[in-house]
């Protein structure tokens, strides 16, 4: 029996299983569980430690700078700068208490300028679809990405959106809705469109009534990027279509704080308060968006801090033993935050 079998089995790459093996971390306790079990399945006993193959240490070709850098989607920017910078920050911090610094580049599926790549030591890279493109030469680096899909050929700490769906159709069941609804604006953004189809999925399964208030439209257009004000158009055109269905659905998920704080000024502006008969849950825990909030919302918290710190512990960690970091996919399990 070999590594092999034991990752077909378990549906993983052979480098999560040579983890599990050796001990090492950036493995979740679940994944852990089932290479183990399937171990014991197929029969597999791995060889003595110092018996054992694995990566060696790339050749030293240069000196370190001790900068990383942390690469984000300028259309991101533009709509989320709030989610970005607190992303950032926590980066900064982790990186600052290794020895690191950090600067925050802008990218658009291309290369970084020559000056970049040659003064930087590693990559977080913020933002990425399933479909976008990676960004061309980076990979001569380290490379984390913290992205909601998982980036093959890279190592990817992923925001759980299915786990966010599940979650906030529980809460909104639990405190006694059985008309949901989904207001989902910016439904060309995939990680939104993802948490949108896992709430639609749980409702189902749940069985409670969800009515989907929400357009595809693409985040790119022959109009331009969309913008803070396109989303605001969209967010009334929703609400306005959101109070015209009767009878009104009590318990509403948006999949972000910005649009959440859009809904309630958009139902004061019509007369309609938020309470006891109109609950929200909203996600990304953004205080900025919340704090003015009454009643404030549950959010659900996406692990910023965390992910962001592993990503730069991982990076730390590869620049450190001079190696390329594996093929590592994880998934920081999403948290409701009470509101108020």
């Amino acid at each position: 029996m070999s590594m092999t079998q034991v990752a077909e089995l378990v549906g993983v790459s052979q480098s999560t299983v040579s983890r599990v093996v050796n001990g090492r971390s950036f493995v979740n306790e679940v994944t852990r569980r089932r290479v183990i079990d399937a171990m014991k399945k197929v029969g597999y006993t791995p060889p003595p430690p110092d018996q054992r193959t694995g990566r060696s240490p790339k050749p030293e070709s240069r000196m370190h700078s001790g900068l990383l850098a942390v690469l984000v989607d300028p259309i991101g920017m533009h709509l989320h700068s709030v989610f970005v910078m607190r992303l950032y920050r926590a980066a900064q911090r982790e990186a600052n208490r290794r020895g690191y610094s950090t600067i925050l580049h802008f990218f658009e599926g291309r290369q970084p300028p020559p000056q970049v790549l040659e003064r930087v030591d590693g990559f977080l890279v913020v933002g990425l679809s399933a479909s976008d493109p990676f960004p061309e030469g980076i990979l001569s680096r380290p490379v984390v990405c913290l992205t909601s899909f998982w980036q093959k050929g890279a190592t990817s700490i992923l925001a759980g959106n299915d786990e966010v769906g599940r979650l906030a159709v529980e809460y909104l069941v639990e405190r006694g809705h059985q008309r949901l609804a989904l207001f989902l604006a910016e439904a060309g953004n995939p990680s939104f469109g993802a948490r949108g189809k896992a709430f639609q999925r749980a409702a189902r399964e749940s069985g409670v009534k969800v009515s989907n208030f929400g357009a595809a439209v693409p985040r790119k257009t022959e109009e331009g990027v969309f913008t803070v004000e396109k989303l605001e158009a969209q967010m009334e055109r929703l609400v306005d279509r959101f109070l015209a269905e009767q009878p009104l659905a009590s318990g509403i998920f948006c999949p972000s704080d910005a649009m959440t704080a859009i809904c309630y000024r958009l139902l004061a502006k019509r007369g309609v308060a938020v309470g006891d008969e109109l609950e929200f849950i909203s996600c990304d825990n953004e205080g900025s968006y919340l704090a003015g909030l009454f009643p404030r919302p549950a959010t659900i918290d996406l692990g910023i801090n965390e992910r962001a710190e592993m990503a730069v512990e991982w990076l730390s960690e590869a620049l450190k033993e001079n190696r390329d970091l594996d093929e590592v996919r994880l998934t920081v399990e999403p948290r409701i935050v009470p509101g108020s």
